[in-house]
């Protein structure tokens, strides 16, 4: 024991002059790219959105201190809180032109008091949404949940989910999250992995590319499973209604979308599956698509690019939705689910793992 004493007591009085001394010197800035959103490491969800206010493709987005885009809410107000990912963030848009937003106006101006939160996330599938629930969303203690996942979760990429956020929790990860907070740890960083702070090496940047459109990459499968994506979404369903909370589900769209064309195509199963999930829990589920077609939006007027709505489609689907509350609180009818059990489905996803080669002939 005093072997082991005398041997250890030397080595952390040597860690930490070395952790006092590194914190005389400033930091190494690591690279950061100047592409896409930028968004920061989260030891549980993956990644998160930083506070503060920043220019996003063009549009100024403000954060608040919990990660959600900003939203003005009054103390007594009934809240409401949106779910999904960059479609339902906002992407590309100012903050005044977000779902959330015109939502949160088409029930004030229907003399409701409502604060419309706006929990979706950039790349968010059911699996981080749902642990954002768990860290910050049934906190808000919202009323009604409107969820939109579905896009990632369909998502051909390099990564799954699952397999990731498991990954965070390994003893390795949980003990490099800690020693990142020394500034002894980033000056060796930097001494024995100058590539690491390299701007002429992207490659070894530790920055991760997040797709949320297309794979870049030679093979991809889904970011989560069919048979997951359909547990997933349910359980949220099932604790939103064990703390009396209803639900609506959007299906979101894109400029493929609103065209009607039969043809079968790769998200199919994924619609299939939240169209029968809202079946089996008996609330409502709006598709995007028929709603812009019906308002006569071209695909210039309701998409920024393949698949972000514009602040005009936002608005039709806030209207659509407010329409359809108004029309529920008339005829006392409730969102609330109506089952405690996920559904049994039987949806077969023949494009669970797909190559670069077979997905450009597919939607």
């Amino acid at each position: 024991m005093k072997r082991l004493l005398f041997s250890t007591i030397p080595c952390l009085l040597l860690l930490i002059l070395g952790e006092v001394i590194a914190r005389q010197a400033p930091l190494p800035a690591i690279h950061a790219p100047s592409v896409g959103m930028q968004l920061q490491a989260h030891p549980t969800r993956i990644w998160s959105m930083t506070p503060g206010t920043q220019e996003q493709f063009g549009a100024k987005v403000t954060i608040d201190r919990l990660g959600m885009r900003q939203t003005d809410i009054e103390t007594k107000s009934e809240k409401w809180l949106v779910l999904g990912d960059s479609s339902f963030f906002g992407h590309g848009l100012q903050d005044t032109e977000t779902l959330h937003h015109h939502l949160e106006t088409a029930l004030r101006n229907n003399g409701q008091t409502i604060d419309v939160l706006c929990g979706a996330t950039p790349g968010y599938s059911t699996l981080q949404t749902l642990d954002f629930l768990t860290e910050i969303g049934w906190d808000l203690e919202p009323s009604v949940l409107i969820i939109g996942n579905l896009w990632s979760d369909n998502n051909f990429d390099h990564f799954q989910d699952a397999q990731w956020m498991e990954e965070l929790q390994s003893p390795k990860n949980k003990l490099i999250r800690l020693v990142k907070h020394s500034a002894l740890f980033i000056h060796l960083t930097k001494l024995f992995r100058p590539d690491v702070f390299n701007p002429a090496k992207p490659e070894a940047s530790p920055h991760a590319k997040i797709s949320w459109v297309r794979d870049p990459y030679a093979e991809g499968v889904r970011r989560v499973p069919l048979d997951l994506y359909i547990q997933t979404l349910s359980q949220i369903i099932i604790e939103a209604k064990q703390r009396n909370i209803e639900v609506i589900l959007i299906q979101p769209a894109n400029r493929h979308r609103l065209d009607i064309v039969d043809v079968e195509v790769t998200w199919d199963p994924y619609f299939e599956a939240q169209r029968s999930i809202a079946e089996h829990f008996a609330i409502p589920i709006i598709d995007v698509a028929p709603i812009l077609r019906v308002f006569g939006l071209r695909k210039s007027d309701a998409f920024l690019d393949d698949m972000h709505p514009t602040s005009q489609a936002n608005f039709w689907i806030a209207q659509t939705i407010g329409d359809l509350w108004n029309d529920q609180q008339n005829e006392q009818q409730t969102w609330l689910p109506t089952r405690n059990t996920p559904p049994q489905l039987s949806i077969t996803d023949r494009w669970s793992s797909m190559s670069t080669a077979n997905r450009d002939t597919l939607p």
